[in-house]
């Protein structure tokens, strides 16, 4: 098992106050840090997750294999004997055949595992493109575009000891309106349970100030420009009995925040571009580019929370990126980079649903 590796955060925010609204601006600093806090641990509980199943996996591969078979795999592993991947293949089938162990025996134990990982390591969506409100959200709508009122951006990485650190490059172009980052991550030399984790956050902010009391529909239009984005990389298969789980993905951040009162807040988060693979045995390479160029797309969420008329609400805007593997004996190398253009957030309130009155008694 590799040792324990490390873990990093940084992030820069820059929000221009609202008015005279300073205290406003510094209430939505905090808790937009508070927010930062929670990723971090959520992210935390989920490698303790990965860890976890990793553990009780070497634990029955043990059992199944026998501690003295285990030590004769290692020794195969990390022999700096030159000797090519089928040698090696052929010295641990025969380890395995006098422990009396098939390959089979080893793929059907992996089994429940793999899902679980999978599960783990797949990203969702917090909602879909469009939420139908139960109620109209048919007022005049406010559009924002760039310069916008302020920025922010983040990175956060958790790696194992043999894995590198990962390279970020988070971009803001607040002029412009340009969202985007590069990110790369990798493990040369991995031993039986190596990961990383790596994530960039990059969004924009403007305040708004709602013309009536009640939710809010956000509609946040994307331009992909003609540099494409893409997702690449490759795995390289390093032992036999090898296998990889690898994710990279963006998901759209949207968010209405209330300055006086932030913990009155919406969150949403849609997946807009993913492409996640399982390989065992043999070494795969891809490079997924999209969208076609010039594209335009369009998110839209309609808040749960209410906002009161004339109040100050900071509407935030941005795209996730993340990549991340856990690799048992393949070694890894994946690059990305995304690369947008903020056109607009578009903002209008919606009719807050009515209250049901209670009907009168007949002894009222």
């Amino acid at each position: 098992m590799p040792k324990a590796g490390k873990s990093k955060h940084k992030s820069a925010i820059r929000i221009r106050s609202s008015g005279s609204s300073k205290t406003g601006a510094r209430r939505v600093l905090s808790s937009a840090r508070k927010r930062q806090n929670e990723s971090r641990r959520a992210t935390t509980e989920i490698n303790r997750e990965l860890d976890a199943i990793a553990a009780e996996y070497q634990r029955k591969l043990s059992k199944l294999i026998g501690r003295p078979g285990i030590l004769e795999l290692d020794k195969i592993r990390s022999s700096r004997a030159k000797a090519t991947r089928a040698q090696k293949q052929r010295r641990a089938l025969s380890v395995l055949k006098g422990h009396g162990v098939r390959p089979a025996d080893i793929l059907e134990l992996r089994r429940p595992y793999r899902g679980k990982i999978s599960e783990l390591l797949t990203p969702g969506s917090d909602f879909f493109p469009v939420r139908i409100p139960h109620f109209a959200c048919d007022g005049p709508s406010v559009r924002y575009s760039a310069p916008y009122a302020g920025y922010y951006w983040s990175y956060q990485w958790d790696y194992s000891s043999n894995s590198r650190v990962p390279l970020v490059e988070p971009y803001v172009d607040l002029a412009a309106g340009g969202l985007g980052s590069g990110l790369r991550t990798s493990a040369p030399r991995p031993d039986d349970s190596d990961s990383t984790y790596a994530e960039i956050l990059t969004a924009f902010y403007v305040w708004h100030t709602p013309q009536a009391t009640g939710p809010l529909e956000i509609t946040v239009s994307l331009e992909f420009p003609q540099e494409a984005s893409d997702f690449s990389g490759n795995v390289i298969d390093e032992f036999g009995w090898s296998e990889c789980n690898h994710s990279q993905y963006a998901r759209v951040l949207t968010r209405a925040t209330d300055s006086q009162n932030p913990a009155q807040s919406d969150t949403a988060l849609l997946l807009s571009e993913n492409f996640t693979d399982y390989h065992d045995y043999e070494g795969d390479d891809w490079n997924y580019k999209f969208p076609k160029a010039n594209e335009i797309r369009t998110y839209r969420l309609t808040t749960a929370a209410t906002f009161g008329e004339a109040s100050n609400v900071l509407i935030e805007a941005g795209i996730q990126h993340v990549a991340l593997f856990r690799t048992n004996d393949m070694r890894v190398y994946t690059n990305a980079h995304l690369n947008v253009r903020l056109l607009g957030i578009e903002v209008r309130s919606c009719t807050a649903p009515p209250i049901p009155r209670r009907k009168k008694s007949r002894n009222s």
